[in-house]
């Protein structure tokens, strides 16, 4: 197992739900409020979610989850494609049987 998966797999259940709609995404970026909805996590914790998330660092020191610009919903994120793949991240959160927590 490589160092990040074994960081993704302590995550808790509300930042891996962030995680999951992230890396399946159709374009790969979502706004903040595009998230919020479909995770059902309120304003107050997702912005901690969220940071923990941008804390999240790979080996190299690069974040799991980077900002992609604002929108008038809110800050756009995105997953960190150079740390990991969005379709690693699928394939991990697949494992953690995420998939029916949505």
């Amino acid at each position: 197992m490589e160092p990040l998966e074994g960081k993704i797999r302590y995550l808790t259940i509300p930042q891996l739900k962030i995680l999951k709609v992230l890396s399946e995404s159709e374009f790969g970026v979502l706004d903040s409020q595009e998230i919020m909805d479909t995770t059902h996590t309120a304003t107050a914790t997702f912005g901690a979610y969220i940071t923990s998330l941008k804390k999240l660092k790979s080996n190299d020191g690069q974040p799991i989850v980077i900002p992609a610009g604002r929108t008038d919903e809110g800050t756009r994120w995105q997953v960190n494609e150079k740390v990991i793949s969005k379709e690693k991240l699928k394939q991990i959160i697949a494992d953690l049987n995420v998939d029916n927590i949505l």
